[in-house]
């Protein structure tokens, strides 16, 4: 489904696989990445109220959330605090600061990544090839593609991922998933 509903929101794949990683205490848990905010965190309230709020949310944006608060920035875009669930970092992908190097500093190494959300105006033409070189399994993709997503999808199928939701436009939002899926996620006709 698509958390949350309506603009902005983020096509999710296998939520009630989602949760039970997060309810499993013996398990890998739920961690989940989002990588670019713009300081507005409604994706992550809806992983926390919709999915389990035992999911443990590191969201990645390239200010701190003062800059987010002025009401000069963005008149009319939401303006929020971090919530209390979200461990918020300041920094955004490159070349030099890549999410192998994030996964590193947090200490991640060997986890599942449940989903990675990344939409970092751009930033994904010099980064997406190194996503999955990190040290950790991640299940879901969820982006934003600032052109070229053909290049980006044959990237991901090549890597076993299936695409599972492509949206209309120049900069679609795609949603893959890792195969071979969860059997929680598989529809019964």
């Amino acid at each position: 489904g698509k958390l949350p509903e309506g603009d902005g929101g983020r096509w999710v794949c296998d939520p009630v696989g989602i949760a039970k990683a997060a309810e499993d205490v013996s398990g890998p848990g739920c961690l989940i990445y989002s990588i670019g905010s713009d300081g507005e965190f409604s994706f992550e309230k809806a992983i926390h109220d919709q999915i389990s709020n035992k999911c443990e949310i590191h969201t990645f944006d390239r200010n701190p959330n003062e800059f987010y608060l002025r009401p000069e920035y963005n008149p009319g875009y939401p303006h929020e605090r971090v919530p209390s669930f979200v461990n918020y970092h300041i920094g955004e992908l490159s070349r030099s600061k890549n999410l192998a190097q994030l996964v590193k500093d947090l200490g991640h190494n060997g986890r599942t990544i449940e989903i990675l959300k990344i939409d970092c105006e751009g930033c994904e033409h010099d980064t997406y090839k190194e996503w999955l070189d990190a040290d950790v399994d991640v299940r879901q993709l969820l982006g934003e593609f600032h052109g070229y997503t053909e290049q980006f999808s044959r990237f991901f199928i090549e890597k076993g991922y299936a695409v599972f939701h492509s949206g209309a436009g120049i900069n679609p939002e795609m949603s893959y998933v890792k195969l071979p899926m969860r059997e929680s996620a598989m529809v019964s006709p």
